[in-house]
């Protein structure tokens, strides 16, 4: 709660309360990788650790977790730290898009190849609607750096070499592609999949892992958001 008094002509004073919260968002993920639908991962060369990494109050995670009816399938052994989950967890990743998407500080409207979004001390959220934006409703990200929360609605490939601190929100299908010499590293969390849209397929080098300070550095460079506000004479 936010008090505030302003003087005026003759003294006459005006105070206005002002209800602020922070956004929300749910404590209780199941996973670093969420996914509504079917996950593939596929190659050695991927990791994905649920162990919280950092020191803000996290706790550890299963790798991925599927909401039924899908399934995790794994070829050419990648590396799960914490295994696979499934369940009934449904995770309103619209809910959450449009309730980030308003505080964006950038808003891609094409693919991107090479660029860098926030530093390690200013956190930023980044918003894309492929939906409306693309032809095939997919953003395809190549040699990208980040710091916050990247937000698609719609599809989002990562075609390149990506490092990303914080939290990835997909409504549609996410996939990870490329030969050794791109790299994916994500530190935080994951969410992604629409079941009515497809799998999550995750293949390359890639390094994901659960990290709660990350989380909340993301989370923290939301604006307040006004809940309601009153005028006293």
């Amino acid at each position: 709660v936010i008090t505030s008094v302003a003087t005026g002509p003759n003294n006459t004073k005006a105070i206005v309360t002002t209800t602020v919260q922070l956004y929300t968002f749910s404590t209780n993920s199941p996973a670093v990788v969420y996914s509504k639908d079917n996950v593939s991962l596929n190659g050695s060369a991927i990791s994905i650790n649920g162990n919280d990494a950092g020191t803000c109050g996290g706790t550890n995670l299963a790798a991925v977790y599927n909401m039924d009816p899908g399934t995790t399938t794994q070829n050419g052994n990648p590396a799960l730290t914490g295994g696979t989950s499934h369940g009934n967890t449904n995770i309103d990743i619209q809910a959450y898009v449009d309730q980030f998407k308003v505080g964006a500080n950038y808003t891609l409207t094409a693919d991107v190849s090479g660029g860098t979004y926030g530093s390690s001390t200013n956190y930023v959220t980044v918003y894309a609607d492929a939906q409306g934006t693309q032809a095939d409703h997919e953003l395809r990200l190549n040699n990208v750096t980040g710091y916050g929360i990247l937000i698609v609605k719609g599809d989002l490939q990562m075609a390149g070499n990506v490092d990303w601190h914080g939290l990835i929100i997909v409504t549609g299908v996410m996939t990870s592609s490329g030969g050794g010499s791109n790299s994916k590293n994500i530190q935080g969390q994951i969410f992604a999949g629409s079941s009515a849209l497809g799998d999550t397929a995750i293949s390359g080098n890639i390094d994901v892992g659960y990290n709660s300070c990350e989380v909340k550095k993301a989370l923290s460079s939301q604006p307040l958001k006004v809940v309601n506000w009153k005028q006293n004479y």
